[in-house]
């Protein structure tokens, strides 16, 4: 999984991975420990997101965090794939 930017939010630090043709958006949630119901736990959650969000993503951390890697640029098209 390649790391392609982060962006720093009001809930904290949100990174932008791209693998296998798929986005996600991964940051840590912190909350009461639900077995105890005492303390605070932090717990990773992962964000499957399209290209269109990622992209939206992309460009915030360009604007106001750290870009990594330039974003994936999808397949282009041949003549072949769309002939009838």
């Amino acid at each position: 999984m390649s790391l392609l930017a982060t962006v720093k939010t009001e809930t904290g630090k949100v990174e932008l991975h791209y693998e296998d043709g798929s986005f996600t958006t991964r940051g840590v949630i912190r909350g009461l420990d639900a077995e105890l119901l005492t303390g605070r736990r932090s717990y990773v959650c992962t964000i499957l997101i399209t290209a269109e969000r990622a992209l939206w993503w992309h460009e915030l951390a360009e604007r106001e965090g750290h870009v990594y890697q330039s974003f994936p640029q999808p397949e282009a098209a041949t003549s072949e794939r769309t002939k009838p």
